[in-house]
């Protein structure tokens, strides 16, 4: 059945933005896409690696989970889709769409991160899929590049928690 919601009503994202996976063979899966894909490697560490196949600073990600002792009592998945990230044009644009989601339907995010490199608002879908609409910091690969091996991106890590309702506050105060 189809829905009947109006989709030209949202903002859409420009572009599905990355693909991540969780696996508990870091390395292991490192290699099989750097070869499958011709990927470079432009950041690792021991819990994230991207990587980059076109001209987006990386479209997979994969993050290393320890292995499941056993899979029905652990409440996070060990391997497979971690989340699927949509991009938008402008920060005002990620904002616009999150302010239609609150008000048509009340659809909020569970987690918003500026991880530095993008500005990140986290959903879940109706089967609890990780969903990540995001703006991106840089258009230039290699300005990217040198921010992922920058300390300044050493030290936020994972990045910092945002609230959402005040970042769209300074957006509409035109800041």
């Amino acid at each position: 059945m189809a829905s009947t919601s109006n989709p030209a009503a949202i903002l859409r994202p420009s572009n599905l933005a990355v693909v991540v996976l969780r696996t508990p063979n870091m390395q292991k899966m490192l290699d099989f896409y750097s070869k499958f894909l011709g990927a470079s490697v432009p950041f690792q560490n021991e819990h994230y690696a991207c990587l980059r196949f076109d001209s987006l600073h990386h479209r997979l990600a994969l993050i290393a989970v320890p292995p499941a002792s056993n899979p029905a009592e652990n409440s996070t998945p060990s391997t497979g889709l971690h989340h699927i990230g949509f991009s938008y044009p402008a920060l005002s644009s990620l904002m616009e769409a999150y302010k239609y989601r609150k008000q048509n339907g009340g659809v909020l995010p569970f987690k918003c991160v500026n991880h530095g490199l993008v500005v990140s608002l986290y959903y879940r879908d109706p089967d609890a899929n990780e969903l990540e609409m995001q703006w991106g910091r840089f258009t230039d690969v290699d300005k990217a590049d040198q921010y992922l091996m920058s300390e300044e991106f050493t030290k936020i890590g994972m990045g910092n928690e945002l609230d959402p309702e005040e970042l769209l506050a300074e957006i509409e105060r035109g800041s």
